[in-house]
């Protein structure tokens, strides 16, 4: 009789796990756009930063307040000076703060019908309609768009629709280092909406995309 080995046989739940782990790092590998269902990475007491809006970088029609942490889309423009940096067509401003070289976490307010968070390269373009404008439609920038009913997280000519339970408020958390740009709903418990994997070339700048009626406010973490 041939001598057998007795081995450890690997539980089908056990095995089924391992693969799906797998295969999740290798999207995550492949697909810039991977929404991995994973807890938040880092420590985000540690990671906040401080960000303030930059008004010369508003759109005309968005008021800022609050020391410079709220953004609010109004009929009546307003009397700022004029500025290369600023959005002359698209509701959107940027923050001062360029993120570089570590891991940044920061958290946003929105209210209204909608509003954009994301992060873009400096040189993207200020004048005119067209999506090298826009924070999200072009390789200079990624953004995830809120409203009441969905998300939709964007970075140049990819859009990926989410459907994730409502939130008003958003964390953003950037490893630039490591090239990832992950955005959960905050409440009791954070759960990730959407994690971009890219390979960030230089410092980025947290700008906002502002619907009418609408507002985006940086919170105060630290």
């Amino acid at each position: 009789m041939a001598n057998t080995t007795n081995q450890a046989v690997e539980p089908p739940d056990q095995l089924i796990g391992r693969v799906a782990a797998q295969l999740v790092l290798a999207v995550a590998k492949e697909n810039p756009f991977s929404d991995l269902s994973e807890g938040v990475q880092g420590n985000t007491e540690e990671d906040a930063c401080v960000l303030t809006l930059d008004p010369n970088t508003a759109y005309r029609q968005l008021y800022i307040s609050r020391g410079n942490r709220k953004a609010a889309l109004k009929r009546d423009p307003q009397d700022y000076p004029d500025s290369a940096a600023r959005f002359d067509c698209l509701p959107q401003v940027l923050c001062k703060e360029p993120l570089s070289g570590g891991v940044f976490y920061w958290e946003v307010e929105w209210s209204g019908e909608g509003a954009s968070v994301g992060v873009t390269y400096k040189g993207i373009r200020r004048t005119g309609y067209g999506d090298n404008c826009r924070i999200g439609y072009n390789r200079k920038s990624w953004s995830l768009f809120c409203s009441d009913s969905s998300y939709s997280a964007r970075h140049s000519k990819d859009q990926v629709e989410i459907n994730a339970p409502y939130s008003s408020r958003i964390g953003v958390l950037l490893d630039h280092s490591a090239g990832t740009l992950s955005f959960y709903t905050v409440g009791n418990t954070m759960s990730l909406i959407h994690r971009f994997k890219a390979s960030f070339a230089e410092p980025v700048y947290p700008g906002f995309w502002v619907w009418y009626e609408s507002a985006i406010t940086i919170s105060q973490l630290k």
